[in-house]
């Protein structure tokens, strides 16, 4: 792992606070995915060496400068581990997860649910929420997909292979939260390569307002073709009565589903935008209502 001092000299140290919490295009012009994740880990071990991160004591509240005067304020457990308790632009939480599946053994519910709520806060504001494979499989939340950054270094532990969340839980207050977030009469529709050997692509769709009957009947024809592709591992009988009771109030609120973007879609003006972890995001009007 290239040390701490080495980042700071090369980008500064306010640069390198950046690195841990702040995702932004300027530090994507610098680093790749893996660089990324390997400064985030140095600059964790270079805040412990200045005595910025408390190792005991129980919860403590730290405020951490951002890139561009952002803040934001994250509590710091009795390890030193640190999870996002209130985001700002451009904010993803990292950790938290791995923590959260070995409280969870002990009777830990409460701290798991803490993480779960924050990485809903995170998918409100439409950003992606980093954890790890092994913490995922601790918890057992079922309806959460999980897409897999491709880190192979030897710089990070494989068991601790870095992960992207995009909850699915069909939860009221959730959708509500999400509903208002989103732009209105928009649907949303974020593409994940799911494996580079193959030509399909992964797609959350979101949509917040009701959709057309025929869209809404394209939907529920991709759904039930598709659901097994998608959550191979995952109960497919639950899975269902969600996406069917979802589509049968006529709104595809936060649901996966593959889709293609072709000449059905008429009259669509669309916005394509690169995020910087190379998802790409489209929107569009969904038209009048039937």
């Amino acid at each position: 792992m290239r040390a701490a001092k080495d980042l700071v000299a090369k980008w500064g140290e306010d640069s390198i606070v950046g690195f841990g919490f702040s995702i932004t295009e300027d530090l994507k012009k610098h680093m790749s995915d893996e660089k990324f994740l390997v400064a985030y880990d140095a600059w964790m071990s270079w805040k412990r060496e200045q005595g910025k991160l408390p190792e005991i004591g129980g919860m403590e509240l730290a405020e951490i400068q951002l890139t561009r005067n952002q803040q934001a304020r994250f509590s710091i457990d009795e390890r030193g581990e640190w999870f996002c308790t209130d985001f700002a632009p451009g904010m993803v939480d990292f950790t938290g997860f791995s923590l959260a599946g070995q409280t969870l053994k002990s009777g830990g519910e409460a701290f798991a649910k803490v993480h779960i709520d924050n990485c809903e806060l995170a998918m409100s504001k439409q950003l992606p929420v980093y954890t790890t494979f092994k913490a995922i499989k601790a918890v057992h939340v079922a309806l959460w997909e999980v897409l897999y950054l491709p880190v192979r270094s030897t710089d990070i532990n494989e068991d601790e292979v870095i992960a992207i969340l995009q909850p699915v839980v069909y939860r009221q207050n959730y959708l509500e939260e999400l509903l208002n977030a989103l732009p209105h009469g928009l649907m949303t529709v974020v593409r994940h390569p799911v494996d580079g050997q193959r030509e399909q692509q992964f797609q959350v769709i979101e949509c917040n307002r009701p959709m057309s009957n025929m869209m809404r009947k394209r939907m529920r024809d991709i759904v039930g073709i598709d659901l097994p592709t998608l959550w191979p591992e995952a109960d497919q009988e639950a899975l269902e009565q969600v996406m069917v009771s979802v589509l049968d109030d006529g709104i595809a609120r936060n649901f996966n589903a593959y889709y293609t973007l072709d000449s059905e879609v008429r009259n669509c003006e669309s916005r394509i935008t690169q995020s910087p972890w190379g998802l790409t995001v489209y929107t569009w009007d969904t038209g009048p209502q039937d």
